[in-house]
């Protein structure tokens, strides 16, 4: 992303021999150098595996990290977030797990998007491999989430857009693990208010 005319670039880390993986970005004002390597999320306890970073700017002008927690108490890979002023400073934000009013934590691989349809604060709309349903919220991030039902099927690793409407969210699945050649790469939609007429 490009933040104060600065090119940042977030990733997953497993070069330091104190973490089997951290979540990592670095930064480049000249795109040719790059500085120092910065922690977003380094989990003291080496087996931990945070993983697959994506960040989002709301309307309010903070940031939104999703990222999955390997290791994670609620279930492995379970689908953490963190929320920030500045998106240089994830590292000193706690995570904590993206869950629905029943309690339900979605696993693995997600991905979000802000759009500022769906209500006055906009819509922060996550995927998770776990479930063919997206998962809402209408608060910049805070209190329950709800589930919203797609009909692109779960897979390992799902992107989402804004379409040009932006009720519209395009998501284009990359199918399954382990589906060889009869994986197939999929692209659906859904209005993000959770109607098909509106």
């Amino acid at each position: 992303m490009v933040y104060n005319n600065q090119l940042v670039c977030y990733y997953s880390d497993q070069r330091d021999p104190k973490h089997g993986q951290k979540l990592v970005h670095q930064i480049s004002t000249d795109l040719k150098s790059w500085g120092s390597v910065i922690d977003d999320e380094a989990n003291p306890t080496y087996s931990a595996r945070p993983g697959m970073p994506v960040i989002s700017k709301m309307s309010n002008n903070q940031y939104f990290y999703t990222y999955e927690n390997g290791g994670a108490p609620e279930g492995d890979f379970a689908v953490y977030f963190k929320i920030s002023s500045n998106p240089l400073s994830f590292g000193s934000v706690t995570g904590k797990p993206l869950k629905t009013a029943n309690g339900y934590v979605p696993t693995s691989s997600p991905f979000n998007i802000f759009t500022g349809a769906g209500g006055s604060s906009g819509t922060l709309v996550v995927s998770a491999n776990s479930d063919s349903d997206l998962f809402v919220n209408h608060n910049y991030g805070q209190g329950a989430w709800t589930r919203l039902t797609s009909q692109g099927g779960n897979g390992y690793s799902r992107s989402l857009a804004v379409g040009y409407n932006p009720k519209d969210i395009l998501i284009v699945n990359g199918g399954r693990l382990g589906q060889g050649s009869t994986n197939k790469v999929t692209a659906s939609a859904r209005d993000v208010n959770g109607c098909s007429t509106c």
